[in-house]
């Protein structure tokens, strides 16, 4: 009722799942158990059918390949995160299966924003990722709006956009740094709309050019 689409994190545990007794202080001492995936995502479609047609997996990290298996029989769309993929996507051409059936992020909540991903990159690789750009058609002044434009025009049924990013936003605006438990991690909030109402013209005119609409 309140989102027109859900992700499922850590998708590869519908596969299998890391289970650590109770007893233990840390997560070293645990087993890989096999998670009841099938049933259970036959019983809720089986419940609520409208919504198999509205599931995200995430699908990253080292995956055994029967976690794929399980995203494909139910045709959930994987996960292209730019900041994983970008060497991939460029010189692989796509990821398995399927590009169309994949949603592109420049980052997801764990990471960092675009501007501050590429003001922790090195030299050598950043004049890399310009020089594709470049080579491709991406001339925008900003290097984050280059990436933004190479994500709308990837193969996908979707592209996520952030605010941080669509502003150019750094580090100190990231929504999460995992394991943190602190004052900051989920606070970030915009303090008014009137930048991002700038911004809506030219990244209006992206999406037009990325012919995602009409």
């Amino acid at each position: 009722k309140l989102y027109d689409v859900i992700r499922l994190d850590h998708f590869r545990a519908f596969d299998t799942y890391w289970k650590i007794p109770a007893s233990c202080e840390t997560a070293i001492d645990g087993a890989w158990i096999e998670a009841p995936g099938y049933a259970f995502l036959d019983l809720l479609f089986s419940e609520h059918p409208e919504i198999q047609d509205a599931i995200i997996a995430e699908d990253l990290g080292d995956l055994r390949p029967e976690v794929l298996v399980l995203r494909d029989h139910y045709r959930f769309p994987g996960m292209s995160v730019v900041e994983f993929t970008f060497n991939d996507d460029v010189f692989m051409g796509k990821r398995e299966w399927s590009a169309e059936n994949l949603v592109v992020y420049l980052g997801t909540h764990d990471n960092d924003t675009m501007a501050g991903y590429l003001h922790e990159m090195d030299w050598e690789q950043k004049e890399s990722w310009k020089r594709v750009l470049s080579e491709r058609g991406y001339i925008e002044e900003s290097m984050v709006d280059n990436l933004i434009r190479f994500a709308l025009d990837k193969p996908s049924i979707l592209t996520v956009l952030t605010v941080q990013d669509i502003l150019g936003l750094g580090s100190e605006c990231r929504i999460n740094v995992p394991g943190n438990v602190d004052e900051f991690n989920w606070t970030f909030k915009l303090a008014d709309f009137t930048a991002l109402k700038a911004k809506m013209p030219a990244v209006k005119s992206w999406v037009l050019a990325s012919k995602r609409v009409k």
